[in-house]
């Protein structure tokens, strides 16, 4: 890795700009299930569009068996995040486009969030309010969670204003697509 001139900002920082944080109150159990459903509403928040691998990668049924090999009864479909602790949600804004690799990097081990910490950042925001995520229509919100079998998974979260409701889609980690510039990078 080459040296940086003192006073010169390394790549990280000229690839990620600092705007701001705000408290995540963690979770003893989040089931994305209950929460990431389309065109209905859960504690004010309407999401009108999943992604179909979204959907596939945090919201479908993982038939697990029993000692028996009978699938088990009760299991609630989708990922499970259990023990989730407070913490912070930082804000970034992407200041040139960019893929997930060197995004991730500049992150450094603060790159992943959690369903439970976006759904909460929904809560916040759910008609589209200032607050931790972009909601100008233009901005998109890019995070990075895992997903049912533990895979890192880039998440694009955007509010529709025109039909008042959240947009959530998956991209594999690892496409060449750019992420534009003024993107809104989340982590915690």
């Amino acid at each position: 890795m080459p040296l940086s001139v003192v006073g010169e900002p390394d790549e990280s920082e000229r690839l990620l700009h600092f705007l701001a944080s705000s408290p995540l109150p963690g979770s003893e159990c989040f089931v994305a299930s209950e929460h990431f459903n389309v065109d209905w509403r859960k504690d004010n928040v309407q999401i009108t569009f999943t992604s179909g691998v979204f959907r596939e990668i945090f919201l479908k049924e993982v038939e697990e068996k029993n000692s028996y090999g009978k699938p088990k009864k009760n299991i609630p479909p989708g990922k499970i995040e259990k023990d989730i602790p407070p913490g912070e949600m930082r804000t970034f804004l992407l200041q040139k486009p960019s893929t997930n690799g060197p995004i991730i990097h500049a992150l450094g081990q603060t790159h992943e969030i959690h369903l439970a910490d976006l759904w909460a950042a929904f809560k916040k925001q759910p008609k589209g309010e200032v607050g931790t995520l972009a909601t100008n229509n233009e901005t998109t919100n890019v995070s990075y969670i895992r997903d049912i079998q533990g895979q890192l998974w880039a998440i694009r979260a955007y509010w529709y204003g025109f039909g008042e409701y959240w947009r959530v889609e998956a991209y594999p980690r690892m496409s060449k697509e750019a992420w534009p510039a003024d993107s809104l990078i989340v982590s915690r």
